[in-house]
C-alpha cells in the first residue's frame, strides 16, 4: 500500500519543480534587461519568487550587473553634449538630460552620439570612434562677408562684376572645382571679368586643359580714394667716382597721412612713395632710385720744384693745363681749376695745393754773376743803363750794394733802379737771357737782351742829339786847343 502512494507523490513534486526552474531561469536572465532599463524594482521581485531554487543560485551571476553599471556611462554624454559650449552661456543645470538617453538604449549604443574625446573599449569600438574623429574636411570657398560680397551660382566661363557709384574693386577671388584663386587689384578698378583658363584663372582647367565653369566668385569694394599730390622728388648728388651716388637727407619726404615713405641703403639709394588707403598719388606711387654717372675723379698731379744755383731759390713748378684743369698761383699758392664736368675728389670743381716750401739744396752757383735789369730811369744815363736793357752783373759787385744771395733784389745806382733778377748759368750772356720781361715806368717793355754798354731798339726819352759825330769833336777840341797854345807861344817870342 506504501509503494502506490508515494508514486502519486513524485509527480506532484515534479510538477512543483519545473516550474521554480523556470522562474529560476527567467529570474537570472531578467536582470540584464533590468539593468539596462535602470529599473531594479522589478528585477528584486522576480528574483525573490522563487526561494527554493535556493541551493541552484548561481547567485554568482548576478555578479555581472555591476559590470553594466558602466552602462549609465551615458552620464558623460550630457557633459559631452558641449556641442552646446559654442553657445555663451551653458546652462549649470545642463545635466538634467540625462535621463533622456534612458528611453531607448539602442540610441545610446548609436556610433553618432559617442563624443570625439570618448574612445569605447573594444577594437571594433576604437574603429568607430575613429570614424568618428575624422570627419570629411570643407572644400575652401571664396569669403563672403567681412566686406566681401559672394556671387553664386555662376556656372559660367566668364563673370563681369561692376562697383557701385564711388566704389572700386580692391580684391576678387573665384572658384571652379576644387580650385579657389584670390588676387589683389592694383590699382583698383571700377569693373572686373572673371575669365576660367586665362589670366590668374589658368588653373580654372580640366585634364584635357580646356576651361571649366566658375562656380561662384567674390569681391571685396573699397571707396574711391582721394587723389592727392605727391612729395617732390628728392635731390640726387653724384660725386665723381663709380657707384657712389645718393640721395640727400634733407630731400627725402617723411610719411604723412596720406602716404608712406620708405628708403634703402646707407647713403639712400631708393626711395619709395605709397599713398595709404583712402588716397591715391596724383601719377600713382613713386619709386626713386640713384642714377650713378661713373665719371672718373681728376687725377691730381704731384707738384714737381726747380732748384737753381744758389741760397733758397727754389719754387714749385706751376703744373701744365690739360683738358680737364688748368693751373694758377693764387695769393702765393697753386691752385687748380676743373674744366666743365670734370671734378676733383670729393666732387670739388678745385684743388688747392697745401705744400709747404719747395725744398732747397743751397748748392753755389759755378760762376758768381746775376741777371739784371734795369727798370726806372730817376735822372739822365748812359745808354747802356737805358730801362729795359738785361745786363750781366758779378755778385761781388752786387754783394756790395747789398745783396744777400735772395732774389728778387732791387738797388739804384745812378738815378738808375735795377732789379736783380735770377743767377747767372755759367756761360749765358745778356744776348742770350729769353723769357724777362722788365717793367719801365709802368708799361711792360721787353728788349732784345743787350751786353752793358750796347743799345739797340730802345727808343730815345731824351731830346735829340743834333751834334756831330763824338770823335771828330774830340779832335776838333784837341786842334783848338794846340792852335790856342801856338798862339800864346808867338806872341811871347815878339815880346
Amino acid at each position: 500500500m506504501s509503494s502506490p502512494v508515494r508514486r502519486v507523490r513524485r509527480p506532484r513534486t515534479i510538477a512543483l519543480a519545473v516550474p521554480a526552474m523556470l522562474l529560476a531561469s527567467l529570474a537570472l536572465g531578467t536582470p540584464a534587461f533590468a539593468d539596462d532599463v535602470v529599473d531594479p524594482g522589478p528585477a528584486s521581485a522576480e528574483t525573490s519568487t522563487p526561494s527554493e531554487p535556493a541551493p541552484e543560485p548561481p547567485r554568482e551571476e548576478p555578479k555581472p550587473e555591476p559590470e553594466a553599471e558602466p552602462k549609465p556611462e551615458p552620464k558623460p554624454e550630457p557633459e559631452q553634449k558641449p556641442e552646446p559650449e559654442q553657445k555663451p552661456d551653458p546652462k549649470p543645470d545642463a545635466p538634467a538630460p540625462s535621463p533622456e538617453p534612458k528611453a531607448d538604449p539602442a540610441e545610446e549604443s548609436a556610433p553618432v552620439e559617442v563624443p570625439a574625446d570618448a574612445v569605447p573599449a573594444g577594437k571594433e569600438a576604437e574603429k568607430a570612434a575613429a570614424l568618428v574623429k575624422e570627419p570629411q574636411a570643407a572644400q575652401d570657398t571664396c569669403p563672403d562677408g567681412g566686406g566681401w560680397i559672394k556671387v553664386e551660382p555662376v556656372d559660367a566661363l566668364t563673370k563681369t562684376i561692376t562697383a557701385p557709384a564711388n566704389k572700386l574693386i580692391a580684391e576678387v577671388c573665384a572658384k571652379s572645382s576644387t580650385n579657389v584663386v584670390s588676387i589683389v587689384l592694383d590699382p583698383p578698378a571700377a569693373e572686373y571679368t572673371f575669365t576660367s583658363g586665362e589670366g590668374p584663372w589658368a588653373v580654372f582647367v580640366n585634364g584635357q586643359g580646356q576651361p571649366q565653369n566658375i562656380s561662384h566668385v567674390s569681391y571685396r569694394l573699397i571707396d574711391v580714394p582721394v587723389e592727392v599730390p605727391g612729395p617732390p622728388a628728392p635731390t640726387q648728388l653724384d660725386p665723381c667716382g663709380p657707384n657712389n651716388a645718393y640721395f640727400t637727407e634733407a630731400s627725402i619726404p617723411a610719411d604723412t597721412d596720406q602716404y608712406d615713405v620708405t628708403t634703402e641703403g646707407n647713403p639712400v639709394t631708393k626711395v619709395t612713395i605709397e599713398a595709404k588707403p583712402g588716397f591715391v598719388l596724383t601719377g600713382g606711387n613713386k619709386v626713386y632710385t640713384v642714377q650713378d654717372s661713373g665719371t672718373a675723379c681728376i687725377v691730381v698731379p704731384q707738384l714737381q720744384p726747380t732748384d737753381p744755383c744758389g741760397p733758397n731759390n727754389a719754387t714749385w713748378v706751376l703744373p701744365a693745363e690739360t683738358a680737364e684743369y688748368s693751373a694758377a698761383l693764387v695769393d702765393g699758392k697753386i691752385v687748380l681749376t676743373a674744366k666743365g664736368a670734370a671734378r676733383f675728389p670729393g666732387d670739388e670743381t678745385t684743388y688747392t695745393y697745401d705744400v709747404g716750401p719747395a725744398p732747397d739744396s743751397g748748392t753755389a752757383c759755378a760762376v758768381d754773376r746775376a741777371v739784371v735789369c734795369a727798370t726806372t730811369v730817376v735822372q739822365a744815363r748812359a745808354a747802356a743803363d737805358t730801362p729795359g736793357t738785361i745786363l750781366i752783373v758779378n755778385l761781388a759787385d752786387l754783394i756790395a750794394k747789398g745783396f744777400t744771395g735772395s732774389y728778387p733784389f732791387t738797388y739804384t745806382e745812378n738815378g738808375v733802379t735795377y732789379q736783380v733778377i735770377r743767377a747767372a748759368a755759367p756761360g749765358e750772356t745778356a744776348g742770350s737771357v729769353t723769357g724777362i720781361t722788365c717793367a719801365v715806368a709802368g708799361v711792360e717793355v721787353t728788349n732784345t737782351p743787350q751786353e752793358k754798354g750796347e743799345v739797340r731798339g730802345v727808343a730815345a726819352t731824351a731830346l735829340p742829339n743834333t751834334g756831330g759825330p763824338d770823335g771828330l769833336l774830340l779832335l776838333l777840341g784837341v786842334g783848338l786847343v794846340l792852335g790856342g797854345a801856338g798862339v800864346v807861344l808867338a806872341q811871347r817870342r815878339e815880346a
